[in-house]
């Protein structure tokens, strides 16, 4: 079949932004759950930061709010790693941290396919 280069890039950036959105409320979920049964303040915050996030990729295809704020949820969670390690953690709060930490990355690269799509669909 013949595919415009405009078809391609409405195909990837349609694609990256479910990706996105998915892995947001995984996180925004995640996040609320776990400030449910942890002592620290961070998951409430974070999930409604992902929350906020998904609103913004969802409404607005703002794709730099989903990469500025994967990059600062990796950000913070390897900090905590290096700073305080998981030694302290429970096994399921263990699971939230790693979660915390491996989807931001996975969250940023959908997020910067998203917006060089946009970018391209809009030259």
């Amino acid at each position: 079949e013949n595919f415009s280069m405009a078809s391609i890039d409405e195909e990837i950036s349609l694609q990256s932004k479910r990706i996105s959105l998915a892995i947001l409320i995984a996180l925004a979920g995640i996040n609320a759950i776990w400030s449910l049964t942890s002592s620290f303040r961070g998951p409430i915050f974070a999930s409604i930061i992902y929350a906020f996030a998904a609103y913004l990729c969802w409404s607005k295809n703002d794709f730099k709010a989903v990469i500025i704020i994967a990059m600062a949820g990796f950000i913070v969670h390897m900090y905590e790693l290096i700073a305080r390690g998981v030694q302290s953690l429970n096994k399921l709060e263990v699971i939230f941290f790693f979660t915390n930490l491996i989807l931001p990355v996975i969250l940023a690269y959908a997020g910067v396919r998203a917006y060089n799509a946009e970018r391209r669909k809009n030259i």
